[in-house]
């Protein structure tokens, strides 16, 4: 079976080519030859072109409207908005030639924002899959030309979709469809060497991990961290681990800093390599997006042996609500608003590490069991026959 993979980044970091990485290994074992297409030749493109694969190397964008936020942004709106729709109409001729020659059997398209895999697919009648993992409209994309013209992509013949959620397949409509399919991310750990920690790190920290937008939700974690402040005599720092990748929302985070008088207790490191060090030492993780797909960091900390403070919505309250199906016992302590992360931090910090060992031991057996590799590969492989055997 030839399958084509259309990736919208190249970043190691990034939580979608993660999994996507993870899966690959997994189908290779199952006999799928893959051929992949990438925007850049960053990141992992060195690393998957020594293992052979065939690569095409093509710039295109997201299926989606520029940011219309800043007065610049409102003055480069239209001339980015054209030259994204030429760039990925570029990238779509491109992309055929590629598919042709790769004799493939069905394209599977990453993430669902990004439409250059599906629009090549329907001008040669190649299935398509959308890999569906992040809610868009609530996270402030919009796609082009319409929502509607999405879903609309979705009910066409010969396409088809993996949501990595229950409740993202519900966003879309697609409860029911015999289309789309539910299949969890898998989950890997890798050991790497850890880096030296600033000298400002304490023996305990709090730590949260992720890209620095609004979505992650670290801006109501700085309001919790302030409360918490507060009520503790000996609060534990913060560290926060990830790359400013929205400037207007960096600032905003830096006036929260110096607005709550938290410039000595909140450390920023940076985008990391050795997350999973960092959380197998860390007091507790806390994952506080506002509109999560699946999100990895959770799992992984759990893993990690990690305590999560998590944020009971979207796909971090599924993923908590099958771990407590799956063991009788929550695996994370939950929080909705600011105020129940402020008592948690203080609860959690107070305490030592072991007192939660019981919530992390069920933590790392149903993530273990959940959402392990060799199950996400199968359940993708079988959707792939299904798929097949549907034309």
């Amino acid at each position: 079976m030839n399958v084509a993979y259309i990736l919208h980044s190249t970043s190691r970091y990034d939580g979608a080519t993660k999994a996507f990485l993870l899966l690959l290994k997994g189908l290779q074992q199952l006999g799928v030859s893959p051929c992949i297409v990438l925007p850049d030749k960053k990141g992992i493109y060195q690393d998957l072109l020594s293992q052979g694969f065939d690569i095409l190397c093509c710039p295109f964008r997201s299926n989606s409207y520029p940011h219309y936020r800043t007065w610049k942004e409102k003055l480069l709106f239209m001339p980015k908005l054209i030259a994204r729709r030429i760039l990925n109409r570029r990238a779509r001729g491109s992309i055929m030639s590629f598919l042709v020659k790769n004799d493939v059997d069905i394209v599977h398209t990453n993430v669902g924002v990004v439409d250059v895999g599906f629009q090549a697919s329907r001008k040669l009648g190649i299935p398509h899959v959308y890999h569906i993992r992040e809610y868009a409209d609530r996270i402030g994309i919009n796609y082009y030309p319409s929502n509607a013209s999405f879903l609309h992509q979705l009910s066409q013949q010969g396409s088809f979709s993996i949501c990595i959620t229950k409740d993202i397949q519900c966003h879309y409509r697609l409860q029911n469809n015999e289309t789309s399919v539910v299949i969890y991310d898998a989950i890997h750990t890798s050991k790497v060497n850890t880096q030296e920690l600033p000298r400002e790190f304490a023996s305990r920290y709090f730590l949260f991990a992720g890209r620095l937008q609004p979505v992650k939700g670290l801006d109501f974690v700085l309001y919790a961290y302030a409360k918490y402040k507060l009520l503790s005599s000996n609060p534990l720092p913060l560290i926060v681990a990830g790359e400013a990748c929205d400037a207007l929302y960096y600032v905003k985070l830096q006036q929260i800093i110096k607005q709550e008088r938290l410039t000595s207790d909140v450390i920023f490191i940076g985008q990391r390599s050795d997350l999973d060090s960092l959380m197998r030492k860390a007091q507790a993780i806390v994952i506080a997006s506002t509109f999560e797909g699946f999100g990895l960091c959770m799992p992984e900390a759990m893993l990690n042996d990690c305590l999560a403070l998590a944020r009971n919505n979207s796909g971090t309250r599924e993923q908590l609500d099958n771990g407590l199906q799956l063991e009788g016992e929550e695996i994370a302590l939950r929080f909705e608003s600011i105020d129940e992360l402020s008592e948690l931090l203080k609860q959690v910090g107070e305490k030592e590490r072991d007192a939660f060992i019981g919530i992390r031991e069920h933590a790392f057996h149903a993530v273990s069991t959940l959402y392990s590799p060799s199950k996400t590969a199968s359940d993708v492989f079988e959707f792939y026959n299904k798929i097949c055997n549907r034309q």
